[in-house]
């Protein structure tokens, strides 16, 4: 009774192994780029002592629905060039919620 129980679980085991090996197949692999997404928004608030920029972002389909939030930047020098008002545009990466990179200033038209 011990050896068929022993049997069923180093089977299931190797199914799981199995059934997650070809999941991970199918979706991203641990080395596949996160996907980026275009940002655009209005800077809310500019913080120089915390280095961060509140920025009222507008919907980003698969991304993020538009809401106001707090943000740090992926080159922090930006914030300097930063004022309340500024439309901005920005690239954002899939699980990385609190960054804005590379932000520029869009110039009124």
């Amino acid at each position: 009774m011990r050896q068929v129980y022993r049997a069923s679980v180093i089977g299931l085991c190797t199914l799981l192994l199995v059934a997650c090996g070809a999941q991970q197949d199918e979706g991203q692999t641990m080395d596949a780029e996160p996907q980026e997404f275009a940002f655009a928004g209005t800077v809310e608030r500019v913080d120089p002592d915390s280095r961060t920029v509140t920025v009222r972002n507008e919907d980003i389909p698969g991304w993020m629905m538009s809401m106001t939030m707090s943000y740090v930047l992926d080159r922090p020098e930006v914030i300097d060039s930063l004022q309340v008002g500024d439309r901005i545009t920005a690239t954002v990466y899939e699980g990385e919620f609190g960054t804005l990179h590379q932000v520029a200033v869009v110039q009124p038209r």
